[in-house]
């Protein structure tokens, strides 16, 4: 039989393809994929339908941190040495810049705002604290591709709740802490000064970690000083706008504790007059004085001829960031003298009116000793 005797032979008596078989096998095809599909819509919907919508509004989720405020550290009588304010930076997604609604002043009902009547009102709001605001300027914030555009850097929480009552969803705040020091040098050293810096991990990863540059009682309180800080969990759009009507999520954050010191502020500016001019007068390098209260050993004052003002942008000299009284070692001198005399005569072993020979040097170990001053051998009472 040749070839084409035997394809023939397989055809159907009027010559056309057999197309019933491909039918069945296509319908049994497509039969048997809803049929998977529907299997797995029951299997999400009727036996895990609160996963999908967990895994739905995780993808959705956006977390925002509320920082603590810093505690205060406070002297002796309880005035402020430094203290934390909160602040505000102002930021706009210009890519979700639209028309938007919001309650009237009644909020009986909502109206629309546009972006330009929305410039307008912010302008208002910001040339109260900058009279160099413009519309234009406040235009070009909104204008553009870009997620996060800053419209204005450290604003009040008073500015900041006035711009967010306009009630624009794709207007922002980042909510910071900024330190102040009032006394500016007064106890600069004792009290230190705040620096955390965010810094890269060197890992080159491309994240980043906290870094401790703060010195003093900042640095050494810092576990009670810091606070722990919040957090605020909200759902975004699509489009990357909070959804005003989903469920929100806020963890507050607990404050800093005060600190209180035994450094009188008036003392310390005080003894910081004194042992600047005495530092003059002598032409010395430097110069300390520690004013202690004798009843229980408190410090009063920890005074230096030249301190820091933690406000500064930049520290001059380095040194200047520590108390030299407890960095610098120093040669006890002459005050060891009244420790030594005062055992000596308690014991009896002399009086304050004997005499003794002083060489003009004293030779021990093979190192030689001497007066600040030349002078001969001289008898002395003691």
């Amino acid at each position: 039989m040749s070839f084409d005797a035997r394809h023939h032979a397989n055809e159907p008596a009027s010559g056309k393809p057999d197309l019933t078989r491909r039918g069945f096998l296509a319908g049994a095809a497509a039969t048997g994929a809803l049929g998977v599909i529907g299997v797995n819509l029951f299997v999400r919907q009727g036996f895990d339908p609160g996963g999908v919508a967990n895994a739905s509004r995780q993808k959705r989720l956006r977390s925002q941190v509320l920082p603590a405020v810093r505690g205060q550290i406070l002297d002796i009588n309880g005035n402020v040495m430094a203290r934390s304010v909160q602040r505000y930076n102002l930021t706009a997604d210009q890519t979700a810049v639209a028309t938007f609604k919001r309650y009237n002043e009644d909020r009986t009902e909502k109206i629309e705002v546009t972006p330009s009547q929305l410039v307008y009102e912010m302008t208002d709001i910001l040339k109260s604290v900058d009279p160099g605001i413009t519309d234009e300027f406040i235009k070009s914030k909104l204008d553009g591709t870009s997620k996060y555009s800053v419209i204005k850097t450290d604003v009040s929480p008073e500015i900041f709740h006035k711009i967010d009552d306009l009630g624009a969803p794709f207007i922002y705040g980042e909510a910071f802490s900024q330190r102040l020091y009032p006394n500016g040098s007064v106890g600069g050293s004792v009290v230190g000064k705040y620096n955390i810096v965010e810094e890269a991990d060197g890992n080159g990863t491309g994240g980043t970690v906290s870094r401790n540059y703060s010195v003093g009682i900042e640095r050494v309180f810092e576990k009670e000083l810091a606070g722990t800080p919040g957090e605020r969990t909200y759902e975004i759009s699509a489009d990357g706008v909070r959804i005003p009507v989903a469920k929100e999520e806020q963890r507050l954050a607990v404050d800093g504790k005060n600190i209180r010191l035994t450094i009188n502020r008036d003392v310390q500016y005080f003894a910081q007059q004194v042992v600047r001019a005495r530092a003059e007068e002598l032409k010395a390098e430097w110069c300390t004085a520690i004013v202690m209260d004798v009843r229980d050993g408190s410090i009063l004052a920890l005074a230096d001829s030249s301190t820091m003002d933690p406000g500064a942008a930049t520290i001059e000299d380095a040194a200047d960031m520590t108390p030299r009284a407890i960095s610098q070692s120093v040669e006890p001198g002459s005050t060891e003298k009244m420790l030594t005399a005062s055992a000596l005569i308690e014991q009896g072993l002399t009086t304050p009116t004997s005499v003794y020979d002083v060489p003009a040097t004293l030779t021990i170990d093979g190192q030689t000793f001497k007066d600040a001053f030349e002078h001969g051998a001289q008898r002395r009472t003691f």
